[in-house]
């Protein structure tokens, strides 16, 4: 097996499908994809969008199954600061390139089984 090749059913392979649908879903909502998985500095965003002139630093958060933790309820404090950083980053690099006047934090979780379940939480905690 090459070393970029996935198993299915992985928590990595779930993680890139959990991106796909909560891209397509943010499209269908009328969001435009201007990036994902972008990695500045170490920092990953897993998408980040245009949503009626608010740039959106969306974090996609994946659970096989509707267990005892709510996928949304998975991003830790340090983990804000990371994508804050990785926001902050984006904006210093790329902020002129897009015609933004907000900007904001969002999470969607994702759940697979036992039956596909989304939720999106916009302004999931303090934007820039």
């Amino acid at each position: 097996m090459h070393a970029n090749q996935t198993i299915e059913g992985t928590p990595q392979a779930r993680g890139r499908e959990a991106e796909d649908i909560a891209a397509k879903h943010l499209l269908k909502a009328g969001v435009e994809i201007i990036g994902r998985n972008l990695v500045l500095e170490g920092h990953e965003l897993d998408i980040v969008g245009l949503d009626d002139g608010c740039l959106c630093f969306v974090e996609v958060r994946a659970r096989k199954d509707n267990g005892v933790v709510d996928p949304l309820e998975t991003i830790t404090m340090p983990k804000v600061r990371r994508l804050r950083r990785g926001a902050e980053l984006f904006l210093l690099y790329h902020g002129d390139n897009f015609a933004w006047e907000a900007c904001r934090f969002d999470v969607i979780g994702i759940t697979f089984e036992p039956t596909l379940e989304l939720e999106w939480r916009k302004e999931a905690f303090e934007a820039c």
